[in-house]
């Protein structure tokens, strides 16, 4: 899985591709605007320098749904330095959860224990959003998924409890400023790629 980030204003026209967000790549390769970024023979990463020049379009962070045209204009490119074709990601990561149970946590009273369906998958997290209950479309990020600040959610298991996804925010989402709220999700069904 890959992950796309443009912002002309904050990136100075670059384009990121990003393989991997936690490792720090050792070896850059330059051919002209394509630079390779690898962590000794695996690319982590690949930069598109001056990609408004190549590319039609301006979004403001990450991509999230990933236009047959844009990964066509972008695998020509990196083909011809040499790289590896961009497969379109089979799901953004973001996905419709409905929440099944909310329990109290045992450890710290300003959270709750969720349990929810994604469709054909049961999950567990813990959440300090307080404007859910039994029933409510959430939106999730699931294990491996890029988020919109660049960092990437690893289920884990935090004092005894199953993290497995991490409720959004509309903030999270980059569908409004509240970070202290769940996004709360209207007309799409559980197991939903939010983003599809």
């Amino acid at each position: 899985m890959h992950r796309i980030y443009y912002s002309k204003e904050l990136n100075d026209d670059t384009l990121f591709v990003v393989f991997s967000a936690e490792k720090t790549p050792n070896i850059i390769q330059k051919q002209g605007d394509v630079v390779a970024l690898y962590l000794d023979e695996e690319l982590v990463g690949i930069n598109l320098l001056h990609a408004s020049s190549y590319l039609d379009f301006d979004p403001k962070g990450m991509v999230a749904k990933e236009e047959e045209t844009l990964l066509e204009k972008l695998n020509a490119l990196f083909l011809e330095a040499g790289l590896p074709k961009l497969e379109k990601n089979p799901s953004s990561g973001f996905v419709v959860g409905k929440i099944l149970k909310l329990e109290e946590h045992p450890l710290d009273e300003k959270k709750q224990i969720v349990t929810l369906s994604i469709g054909d998958k049961t999950l567990e997290t813990t959440t300090r959003y307080a404007n859910i209950k039994e029933g409510s479309l959430v939106v999730v990020a699931t294990d491996g998924c890029f988020k919109f600040d660049g960092t990437c959610f690893h289920k884990a298991v935090i004092r005894n409890i199953a993290q497995d996804c991490e409720l959004c925010s509309p903030s999270d989402l980059r569908l409004g400023e509240d970070y202290k709220n769940a996004f709360l999700v209207e007309g799409l069904e559980e197991g939903t790629d939010f983003f599809a």
